[in-house]
């Protein structure tokens, strides 16, 4: 048999395995370990048990991640631990049945995710012996999975974990206060994250015609929990009381219809391409005129992505402070912690990044062309003008760091050329023949 590398770490009555590689081990390898009481499996490609496992009499909790070998038949090897309470699939594929599991007499504990089981009822209510269920899956899938009578299914646990894998608030629904509001029936928020600079008394002002009022009883599971980027960690404790979600961003959205705000709604290409030819210009009073005019008239969604390079990549600062007041006000929240999670910005130029770029402007919330062009036409500007750097042979290198910074170029987005919006040609017609 070829050689199988495995790393074996033991702690107490703790006992890790670990190799990418490894397809087996030794067949005796767990009479060495007969005290053992917690074994993790990270052994990805592992096609089989040693029946040697059968020695752990005293084993409680195990964690597999184990995505090749088939956990249904496999788990037979388990059946003979009589202290083995705590099962925890980290990574394995297909789906684990529950009459795979049901032999484990004392299992009270399970992890697995949504992926790799039929249904979250169908696991609990065919394992009596179950007291903890911790399911793994995204955000949204919990919002629209986790109900009050999926939770009267499921009395039989403690409780019920949801283990959010991802935090992907901007794929839940847009619309979901919308629509409750269209019923006609009454709307409770509870307020998990305020609206910058947006009191609940704003709030009500503007949506109390609607029948919308705002709670304090944080296990009212007729409530919408109204949650941002800053707020998720508070996600898991509502979606286990079958408390709806929403966005920080979609109540926002939701009073800013209540305002005469006609760039918000505007869709003429004409009206954006000659505020972003003010926004991107050379004289600092045509871009402050054109950033007055989208304060009393709010912003679409192109504007919004332009004034949000504005704010990451405007070499004057007083430019970039009132374009970060504006998006705030206007734009979404979930950038905006995206953006400092990312902790780049684009206007001093020695720390201009190309993968930050791309990697900022892949957020949701911003047009990707507008905003890598915004801040691309800003970039140039500051090589051109060579503030604080000195250019040599279209390159530019700092006298400090001896570092050279190549010139960014609408190359980023040429996989964009067949999506691009009309108004882009703004900006082709200022890189032209360069």
């Amino acid at each position: 048999m070829e050689q199988q590398y495995y790393q074996l770490h033991r702690w107490s009555t703790h006992l890790e395995l670990y190799g990418s590689s490894c397809e087996e081990l030794p067949e005796d390898l767990f009479a060495d370990y007969i005290e053992i009481t917690h074994l993790q499996l990270g052994l990805p490609l592992l096609k089989r048990l040693p029946h040697s496992i059968n020695c752990l009499q005293q084993l409680k909790s195990i964690t597999i991640s184990c995505v090749v070998m088939d956990w249904n038949e496999k788990l037979q090897l388990l059946y003979q631990l009589p202290k083995l309470s705590e099962v925890n699939f980290l990574q394995v594929s297909g789906i684990i049945r529950p009459s795979a599991l049901l032999p484990i007499v004392n299992l009270t504990k399970l992890y697995v995710s949504l992926n790799n089981i039929e249904d979250i009822v169908g696991m609990v209510q065919a394992l009596p012996q179950l007291r903890q269920l911790i399911v793994k899956s995204d955000l949204s899938v919990f919002n629209r999975i986790i109900t009050p009578a999926l939770l009267s299914e499921v009395r039989q646990l403690d409780r019920l974990i949801l283990a959010i894998a991802r935090h992907d608030l901007d794929a839940l629904p847009k619309d979901t206060l919308q629509a409750m509001i269209a019923t006609g029936k009454p709307v409770k928020l509870i307020m998990q994250q305020k609206i910058f600079r947006v009191s609940n008394k704003e709030i009500l002002t503007k949506l109390d015609k609607y029948g919308v009022s705002i709670t304090t009883d944080k296990n009212d599971s007729g409530a919408l929990v109204v949650i941002g980027a800053n707020s998720m960690l508070h996600a898991s404790a509502y979606l286990e009381k079958a408390i709806r979600i929403i966005s920080v961003d979609q109540l926002q959205a939701t009073l800013l219809d209540e305002e005469d705000l006609p760039l918000r709604r505007n869709t003429d290409p004409k009206v954006n391409s000659e505020l972003l030819r003010m926004l991107i210009s050379t004289d600092k009073e045509d871009t402050l005129q054109a950033l007055t005019r989208i304060q009393k008239e709010g912003a679409n969604s192109i504007l919004q992505s332009a004034v949000a390079a504005l704010w990451r990549a405007h070499p004057d600062k007083d430019i970039r402070a009132i374009s970060n007041r504006l998006y705030r006000r206007f734009g979404s929240d979930s950038f905006r912690v995206y953006a400092h999670r990312i902790n780049t910005v684009f206007f001093d130029t020695p720390v201009y990044n190309h993968e930050k770029l791309r990697k900022l402007s892949s957020h949701p919330d911003v047009d990707p062309v507008i905003f890598i062009l915004t801040v691309i036409h800003l970039v140039r500007r500051q090589f051109q003008s060579g503030s604080n750097t000195y250019l040599e042979n279209g390159q530019r290198t700092t006298s400090r760091r001896k570092k050279v910074y190549t010139l960014p170029s609408i190359k980023m987005i040429e996989d964009q050329w067949n999506n691009m919006p009309e108004e882009a040609t703004v900006f082709m017609s200022e890189d032209k023949g360069r």
